[in-house]
């Protein structure tokens, strides 16, 4: 099978096919080694990279093929109770990011915006007729958000300058040691572009945020990113409809987050729609892209309501929030 025609797996089918072959290739260029810091530079025992899963810049395109869509599990593992660390790259980061985002992703992990997702389990048949996992979705827990200093100044960053950063902060003992739930969020500061072998962060034909997966010393490192959205930005009017650029940032995280936990190592699968994926969509992609888009919201226990993204319940055929006793719901409650 031609490259581009297995590499349109990695990206939603609402883009061209031109488009799709584009990025594919730049994705696995990027993956192979960025520019910015020369790989004889960095020894961060980084022994496999990855290969970004975007959430494309602009409108969604699911639409009304999100009526059809199924997510099917293909062996992978799911982060079971997903811990948290919010990763801010520099003291630079906009400050309600800084302040608020570790909050966000306390309340969205202990709350019914999580309590349904019990139906992506993983003890089950995978679709090549082996056995799953064996994991069961729950709640998770903030372990800790920490604002790096990062040894890249770089302006424009490669996926795999992120990767080698990270690597090297956990290296350092800045930030917590990987574990089988754990899952780094870093936000950026302003001015900080991602460029993924020319499909950038932002731009038109680019993204606005991306979760992916590599190997360090043996061990998965699950990770999302989050550009700045900040007025000026880009992604300040194609990431999002709201007046306020937090509500922007949250919306665009929980899509990430969920992602990340229901398909934790997508990022090593390269070309193959096989393990280690988990719960995928052949055509629409992962649980938050067929509902990209479409919102709802959270209220914390503190009073504080955050935008979050609806995701895609298989059992409900719907994009919820919540799920519960009396049916889906447009509003999940930390408990």
């Amino acid at each position: 099978m031609p490259r581009c025609k297995r590499a349109h797996r990695r990206l939603l089918h609402g883009a061209t096919m031109l488009k799709r072959c584009a990025l594919s290739l730049a994705f696995l260029l990027s993956a192979c080694g960025g520019t910015d810091i020369a790989d004889s530079q960095v020894d961060d025992l980084s022994s496999q990279a990855g290969t970004p899963h975007l959430l494309p810049f602009g409108p969604s395109k699911a639409g009304a093929k999100a009526a059809a869509a199924h997510l099917d599990y293909y062996g992978g593992r799911v982060l079971a109770n997903v811990e948290v660390i919010a990763v801010m790259w520099g003291p630079s980061v906009n400050a309600d990011i800084q302040t608020g985002m570790g909050d966000f992703y306390s309340a969205a992990i202990k709350s019914t915006y999580f309590d349904w997702l019990t139906e992506y389990d993983t003890d089950l048949t995978a679709m090549n007729g082996k056995p799953g996992t064996g994991q069961k979705i729950g709640r998770g827990s903030l372990v800790d958000s920490v604002t790096i200093t990062p040894k890249n100044k770089a302006k424009i960053l490669s996926d795999r300058a992120i990767e080698r950063e990270l690597a090297s902060q956990i290296r350092a003992g800045k930030l917590p040691k990987p574990g089988p739930n754990i899952l780094y969020m870093l936000s950026f500061p302003p001015g900080v572009q991602i460029d993924l072998g020319g499909a950038h962060s932002c731009e038109s034909g680019g993204f606005c945020a991306y979760h992916s997966s590599f190997k360090r010393a043996g061990k998965s490192i699950a990770y999302g990113v989050l550009p700045d959205f900040s007025p000026g930005s880009g992604c300040d009017l194609g990431c999002g409809g709201a007046a306020l650029q937090f509500d922007n940032q949250t919306s665009v995280a929980s899509h990430e987050l969920v992602e990340a936990v229901t398909d934790a190592d997508v990022g090593l699968a390269g070309n193959i729609l096989g393990p280690p994926i988990a719960w995928y969509d052949s055509q629409l992609g992962e649980i938050g892209d067929i509902c990209n888009g479409k919102q709802a919201k959270l209220k914390s226990k503190s009073g504080k309501s955050y935008l979050v993204q609806k995701e895609w319940s298989n059992q409900a055929k719907a994009c919820v929030a919540s799920q519960g006793k009396g049916g889906t719901n447009d509003q999940a409650q930390e408990e």
